[in-house]
């Protein structure tokens, strides 16, 4: 067992009261069955009276790493007694951390407990599970959350516990494999848990903010290697499956809709591209003909974000987007105002290439092997689009498996595309359309 002894002692003895001789303490004992980091890398520990800050020593944040766990820590007893006296821990993730070093919003865990008299070196144990995961302590009514309902309780007198949890033995954690065999063309994501949404998200638009977060658990599925391309769209329309299709480019060449890549039922010239142009109707259409479906935004996100570890862009944390993906590559902006050209941009002054391509980028892919989920097109999934605050999946705590299938005129895409901003290559961010787009495609998924 890690101690911190050193590092975490909250001198309550800095509350006006002359030391004089050794104090009775408590040896507390902090323990999760919280996956780490992916649910918390920081600890706030404080000791409160009536509410407060018990004493100006009182407080401590710190980092901690899952070997550390469980770890224990010396709190020494005050001479004023103990009256009135809680000890709050919170453990959150570095991302989450307010301008105080506090966390903000409500996705971390939060133990409020009362430390028992103490005699000698008294043992005790506080446990931060899972199963309260985004239940904040009330500290008005001496309230916090019971794991056994996952609700707000009276709180509890510590006490030692005989066995304590490992860190990363919340059942809702263990990875899940895939069943039944996953295609070739298609990528195996084993099902598990994680913070869907993000706080980092740039909030151009309230009705797009990635917040609040939502902890949700995903079964297995198999997602689509690549985005689907014309040619295997020309084959469905050809052979009579899909009653759909993909919008025609506009002959004008200067129009915004020359852009589109299907060229119709007869001409293979561009059966490599990425199929852009689509609706989502169509897009579900193609899938459903494929025996596939469209993911769900949290499937998607889950992928893009290669499962626990939560990146922030599918290929790991390099922000240079332009260097991973291929996205910011329009036309001349002086005639498409709508197309950023960042990417173009060369250090010559020159400009480079415009436009999507049949592989993609070579580094626009996760550790899963699932390609250009950053960029090349952005990409319908399956969820009609409600702001995140409307709560479209209706439910709390842990969500299961969710998909917003609200009668919306709008639906859901996810990821930049080849004339797009670089941010929103971003695993979190949010976009939604009610219509097919030059650089809009989409990939399919299997449950499994």
């Amino acid at each position: 067992m890690t101690r911190w002894g050193a590092l975490m002692l909250l001198a309550l003895s800095s509350m006006g009261c002359r030391e004089a001789e050794p104090r009775d303490q408590w040896l507390v004992t902090f323990a999760t069955d919280a996956p780490l980091p992916q649910f918390g890398d920081r600890l706030l520990v404080e000791v409160l009276r009536d509410g407060a800050l018990a004493c100006s020593g009182c407080r401590r944040i710190f980092g901690v790493e899952p070997e550390q766990l469980p770890g224990s820590f010396g709190i020494a007893a005050p001479e004023g007694g103990i009256e009135g006296l809680r000890l709050r821990i919170r453990l959150y993730r570095n991302d989450h951390t307010g301008p105080d070093g506090s966390p903000e919003g409500n996705a971390h865990l939060d133990v409020l407990a009362q430390l028992p008299p103490p005699s000698g070196s008294t043992p005790v144990s506080v446990v931060a599970r899972m199963d309260c995961f985004g239940v904040m302590a009330d500290l008005a009514d001496d309230l916090s959350c019971d794991p056994s309902s996952g609700t707000l309780a009276p709180v509890a007198v510590l006490e030692e516990a005989a066995v304590v949890p490992a860190v990363g033995s919340w059942s809702e954690a263990v990875a899940v494999p895939c069943e039944g065999g996953v295609p070739d063309d298609m990528v195996c994501i084993e099902g598990g848990a994680f913070l869907f949404g993000s706080p980092l998200h740039f909030n151009l638009n309230a009705e797009l903010a990635s917040e609040p977060e939502y902890l949700v658990r995903l079964s297995a599925f198999a997602l689509d290697r690549e985005e689907v391309t014309v040619g295997e769209v020309r084959q469905l329309i050809v052979d009579g499956l899909v009653s759909g299709s993909p919008v025609l480019p506009d002959p004008d060449p200067l129009g915004a809709g020359a852009t589109c890549s299907y060229l119709g039922p007869n001409d293979p010239s561009n059966d490599a591209q990425p199929v852009n142009c689509v609706s989502h109707e169509v897009a579900e259409e193609i899938c459903a003909a494929l025996g596939r479906q469209l993911p769900t935004e949290a499937q998607w996100e889950f992928a893009a974000g290669q499962r626990s570890l939560e990146t922030p862009y599918p290929w790991g944390y390099d922000d240079d987007v332009c260097e991973h993906a291929i996205v910011a590559r329009g036309r001349f902006n002086e005639a498409y105002v709508e197309e950023t050209i960042t990417c173009r941009k060369l250090d010559d002054g020159t400009l480079g290439p415009w436009g999507y391509l049949p592989e993609g980028h070579e580094r626009d892919v996760t550790a899963e092997g699932v390609t250009n989920l950053g960029g090349n097109m952005a990409e319908w999934v399956a969820d009609s689009f409600q702001p995140y605050t409307d709560n479209c999946f209706g439910a709390d705590g842990l969500v299961v498996d969710p998909v917003c299938d609200a009668p919306e005129p709008l639906h859901v895409f996810r990821g930049s595309g080849w004339n797009g901003l670089p941010a929103h290559a971003q695993t979190f961010i949010r976009n939604r359309a009610g219509s097919a787009s030059t650089n809009l495609g989409f990939r399919c998924a299997l449950p499994r």
